[in-house]
C-alpha cells in the first residue's frame, strides 16, 4: 500500500468509480471524449490534492494558435525564457485541443508557488497514475531542456 502526503491512500483514489467512469466513454481517442476524459481525472485530481493539502489553480487551459505562438516566441524572438516546443502552427499544442492544462500550486495567503517542485511531482505522479501526461516527466527523462512541472495532459 502506497501512503502519500497525510497518510492518504493513493490506491483508494484508483479503485472502481474512476475506471468504471473513463471506460464507459466509447472511442477515448476521438479529441472530444479525450476532453472528457481530462476532465474527469481533473476532477480525481481536485479530490487527491484537497485530501493531502495541496492547493492549485488552472492558469492556462485552451490556447488559440495566436497565444500558441506568442508563447513559443518566449526565449527567441521575445524576452523570457523557453516555456514551449511547440509553434502552434506546424505543430499544435494540446493546450490548443482542449486536452492539456498548466497548474499553478497556492501556499499560504493563495500565493503562487512557482518553484515547489515537490508537490507538483505528487500531483504529476499521481495524473500519470491515472494515465494521463505529467509534463514535469519529460525533463526528468532529458526530453526537454526545461522543467515543465506545470503541464497535464490528457
Amino acid at each position: 500500500m502506497l501512503l502519500i502526503g497525510r497518510n492518504v491512500n493513493k490506491e483508494a483514489y484508483l479503485e472502481n468509480e474512476y475506471w468504471i467512469t473513463v471506460s464507459k466513454i466509447k472511442n477515448p481517442t476521438t479529441r472530444l471524449n479525450k476532453r472528457k476524459i481530462l476532465l474527469i481525472r481533473l476532477s480525481y485530481l481536485t479530490q487527491y490534492a484537497e485530501a493531502i493539502g495541496v492547493y492549485f489553480i488552472i492558469y492556462d487551459f485552451f490556447r488559440t494558435k495566436e497565444q500558441q505562438k506568442s508563447r513559443y516566441a518566449k526565449g527567441r524572438t521575445e524576452p523570457g525564457r523557453i516555456v514551449t516546443n511547440v509553434n502552434g502552427i506546424t505543430a499544435r499544442s494540446k493546450h490548443q485541443d482542449w486536452h492539456a492544462f498548466d497548474i499553478l500550486i497556492l501556499g499560504p495567503q493563495n500565493r503562487s508557488r512557482w518553484g515547489a517542485a515537490a508537490g507538483y511531482q505528487v500531483l504529476g505522479e499521481f495524473w500519470e497514475s491515472l494515465q494521463g501526461i505529467w509534463g514535469g516527466r519529460w525533463y526528468i527523462e532529458g526530453k526537454t531542456k526545461f522543467n515543465d512541472v506545470y503541464h497535464f495532459q490528457a
